[in-house]
């Protein structure tokens, strides 16, 4: 009963490689990175969340919990969100305080729904990994 996320996955599928839940067995990675000495670099990578089997949540937020480091992760340029009965619904990214990113979807089923994750690194960052940041996702279960 939960809202996941997945890595190597396919859009409105049931696949993929689940994310760790905070013990850093399985995160996201976004290499080569660092160092990022005298340049600013930046880099894409789409994940995904879906809940369990059967399961249907609503007015879902995604967001990222940025740490406390310079090391931005963005949440924009997202893809539609699909159709309803005809509608189009683009899940649309929120400014959730200045420079913190949120996606909302209407409705996460069971099959994988993408979000586009942006890092970005400054030529000033040392060579150490973030692993400060923690994405999470809230919505209410129908």
């Amino acid at each position: 009963m939960a809202l996941r996320f997945y890595k190597n996955a396919t859009e409105n599928k049931r696949d993929g490689e689940e994310i760790s839940g905070g013990d850093l067995t399985n995160p996201v990675i976004f290499d080569g990175m660092y160092p990022a000495v005298g340049s600013t670099l930046a880099k894409k990578i789409t994940v995904m969340v879906r809940a369990d089997e059967g399961e249907e949540y609503f007015n879902v937020l995604v967001g990222i919990l940025n740490g406390d480091n310079n090391i931005r992760i963005y949440m924009k340029d997202q893809p539609s969100a699909g159709t309803t009965n005809g509608f189009s619904l683009p899940h649309s990214t929120v400014s959730i305080y200045s420079g913190v990113y949120g996606v909302c979807f209407p409705c996460v089923g069971d099959t994988n729904k993408p979000i586009v994750l942006q890092v970005i690194v400054s030529g000033d960052n040392d060579a150490n990994a973030d692993l400060t940041k923690k994405m999470m996702a809230v919505g209410v279960k129908q």
